[in-house]
């Protein structure tokens, strides 16, 4: 919540990816801290995200899947745009390279309410 990425490459693969909520693909640590750092330093500057919760699975010893979400409030994107408050789940990989834990990729995506509650899982039988 500081927006500072100065220490990014620190937990980030060279090799890393993210896909941001719109879409925006960035396709290596140079282009995350960048565009991290970019987003952050414009329309993202006044936001504080507050974690609401958090998931780890370990695919194996070295490599960790994280589901983390995330409340945003709303922001301003232009004169005429802002995004409404929202949640968003932060999908993460792990590498843990010589022992130390960095993100290999990341995706983030905006919780649309009204689409959960037609979340076809909620209607599944019970066994």
């Amino acid at each position: 919540n500081n927006h500072d990425f100065s220490d990014m490459k620190n937990y980030l693969t060279e090799d890393c990816d993210w896909v941001t909520p719109v879409g925006m693909w960035w396709k290596n640590r140079k282009e995350v801290i960048y565009g991290h750092d970019a987003l952050h330093k414009a329309f993202l500057k006044n936001t504080t995200m507050t974690k609401v919760s958090a998931t780890t699975r370990f695919i194996s010893a070295d490599v960790a899947f994280v589901h983390m979400i995330d409340h945003v409030p709303a922001y301003t994107i232009s004169k005429t745009q802002t995004v409404p408050e929202s949640d968003y789940f932060n999908s993460m990989i792990f590498v843990k390279k010589e022992g130390k834990w960095l993100i290999s990729a990341g995706q983030i995506t905006a919780i649309d309410a009204a689409a959960q509650e037609m979340n076809p899982v909620k209607m599944m039988p019970k066994e």
